[in-house]
């Protein structure tokens, strides 16, 4: 008995010593992540959708209420959002993953729906508002009803994957 116990014990110390990980957010103490999402459905051709779907949107700022330290820290997300339903996120030059997108509407209002297939915690429901319709710039609010409801950001469209030079914070 006092050998199954201590192989058991051995086992159990080993597995909890290998923490390899290669999860670069599991690795960085971010915890452990899951994903899931939808199969991707190409999107219609809308002037909305072209506009989303155009090159990168790139979170300049980006304002959780009462958490300012994170809406710092969240500056420098984007989206790369592709016409076939599939789309990429990162942060600054960074690729943390890939998802699927979709647009619906509610009370006239365009809503964007992220669903990220690496980790779930990029899911989003965004009101959009392109503005002008020119493409360059945006504000997406997190919507009504949605975990991340009171988020407000302001979003600009480039043509490459951000760096913290270009936008000034550069280290």
């Amino acid at each position: 008995m006092k050998k199954a116990f201590l192989l058991f014990s051995i086992l159990l110390l080993a597995a909890a010593c290998n923490t390899e990980s290669k999860d670069k957010s599991a690795a960085a103490g971010a915890g452990a992540v899951s994903g899931e999402a939808e199969p991707a459905v190409p999107i219609a051709n809308t002037r909305e959708s072209a506009l989303l779907a155009k090159h990168f949107w790139v979170f300049e700022y980006y304002v959780i209420p009462g958490d300012h330290p994170r809406s710092v820290a969240s500056r420098g997300l984007w989206y790369s959002l592709k016409m076939d339903g599939t789309y990429t996120y990162g942060h600054w030059e960074d690729l943390l993953g890939q998802g699927t997108w979709t647009t619906t509407s509610a009370d006239g209002k365009v809503l964007l729906n992220v669903d990220s297939a690496t980790d779930d915690r990029y899911d989003m429901q965004w009101e959009v508002n392109l503005g002008n319709y020119q493409g360059y710039e945006a504000s997406f609010s997190a919507a009504p009803g949605s975990p991340q409801q009171g988020v407000i950001c302001k979003l600009v469209n480039i043509q490459s994957r951000p760096t913290k030079k270009q936008f000034g914070y550069e280290e």
